[in-house]
This record gives structure tokens, C-alpha cells and sequence, in this order.
């Protein structure tokens, strides 16, 4: 008996290792969507096709809202991305 209850604790302990990372890392991925949501919102660009992005995409349009690029430019790239994701 006690063996059984010492694999359970070992399984439920590894299950809730596993568990910790990824509800942080989904917290991440939510607040850096929203952070990118209310940046388009704030510049009155379309944020229909956000539902598409790719976390790769999300990633790229916070780096180019981090750049050293003017603001037309950033707004150039940040539609190109959004265009072909409202494509798919």
C-alpha cells in the first residue's frame, strides 16, 4: 500500500511540474496578444484578423513595434503581416 500511495504523490507531483510552466507560458502568450490588440486598436488598424496570427507572428509585430522604424513603416509591416493572415 504504501508503495501505490508513493507512486500516486510521484505521478501527481510530476503532472503539476508540468502543468506550472505551461499555465505561464499560456498567460504570456495572452497578455503579449493583448498588449499587440490594444496597439492596433490604438492606431485604428483592423483587429478582425488577429484570431489567425501565428504566436510567431504575434512575436514579429512586437519586435517591430520595438524598432528603431518610423511609424509608417511599422505600420506598413504590421499590415502586410495582417493581411496575409486575414488571407487563411
Amino acid at each position: 500500500m504504501t508503495s501505490k500511495l508513493k507512486k500516486i504523490a510521484a505521478a501527481t507531483a510530476l503532472s503539476l511540474a508540468v502543468a506550472a510552466p505551461a499555465a505561464a507560458m499560456e498567460d504570456e502568450v495572452n497578455m503579449l496578444t493583448g498588449s499587440i490588440f490594444n496597439m492596433l486598436s490604438s492606431r485604428d488598424m483592423d483587429t478582425a484578423s488577429m484570431v489567425n496570427l501565428t504566436l510567431g507572428e504575434i512575436n514579429t509585430i512586437s519586435a517591430i513595434v520595438h524598432s528603431g522604424d518610423s511609424e509608417a513603416e511599422k505600420e506598413s509591416k504590421i499590415g502586410a503581416i495582417l493581411r496575409r493572415a486575414s488571407e487563411r
